[in-house]
């Protein structure tokens, strides 16, 4: 998979929409996977502070953004620099459960159902 493709744009390009100027400069501006298939994307921080404030903060406007450019669900997953190959081999698979516990108390996450919305987002696009 081309992981800078007009998808990736498009993605960064809704992102952009949902967030201020300034968090987009500071969490987005040059966020790239590090790997991507057709059933996953990894992304790698330099470092714990900023893996864990994407986590919490971003996960689930990511994960919708690349439902809606690329048009089918894809796991993501953060990982500190360098761990990739490691993911890629099974030897250090992230903790799902801990993840989603953290998104799911987080008060970024209002905890709203926004299937509607991004069936409504990918209409008003068009097939991509």
């Amino acid at each position: 998979m081309d992981i800078t493709d007009a998808r990736w744009e498009k993605t960064l390009q809704i992102i952009r929409e949902e967030v201020t100027e300034y968090q987009f400069q500071t969490w987005f501006q040059h966020l790239t996977p590090s790997y991507a298939d057709e059933s996953r994307m990894i992304f790698e921080f330099e470092n714990k502070f900023i893996l864990q404030a994407m986590r919490q903060s971003y996960y689930l406007m990511l994960k919708n953004a690349v439902l809606l450019c690329y048009g089918r669900e894809y796991a993501i997953d953060f990982v500190n620099k360098g761990e990739t190959s490691e993911i890629l081999e099974g030897i250090n698979e992230p903790d799902k459960t801990e993840a989603e516990d953290e998104i799911s108390n987080s008060i970024f996450n209002p905890g709203r159902d926004d299937t509607d919305r991004i069936a409504a987002k990918r209409d008003e696009l068009g097939a991509i």
